[in-house]
């Protein structure tokens, strides 16, 4: 890998990590529908999608981290970390919408 490389994959992997906090802060948000039902009545669904809206974004961002460490394609990986990453906090928002 050359030099400017390294620092495309570098550059590449801060979007990634923004964009895994931009998730992530997302997902925290998500938890403020859980106002909206009674104490204890809340759907599975909606508790489903809020625990994959928290965590589903950090674990891509790990499971990309340690794919890309494995296999040695940096920034292959990280634009798949990065779809990976926007595809969960979607799955998690249509899940749990506000």
């Amino acid at each position: 890998m050359s030099n400017a490389q390294t620092w495309y994959a570098v550059l590449a992997w801060l979007l990634v990590a923004t964009c895994t906090y931009a998730a992530f802060v997302f997902g925290r948000f998500s938890r403020t529908s859980f106002d909206r039902y009674p104490r204890g009545h809340i759907p599975a669904r909606t508790r489903i999608g809020v625990a994959v809206s928290i965590n589903g974004p950090p674990l891509c961002f790990l499971a990309g981290l340690i794919v890309a460490a494995v296999v040695g394609y940096w920034l292959e990986v990280a634009l798949g970390a990065f779809v990976a990453i926007v595809v969960v906090t979607a799955v998690g928002l249509y899940l749990a919408p506000r």
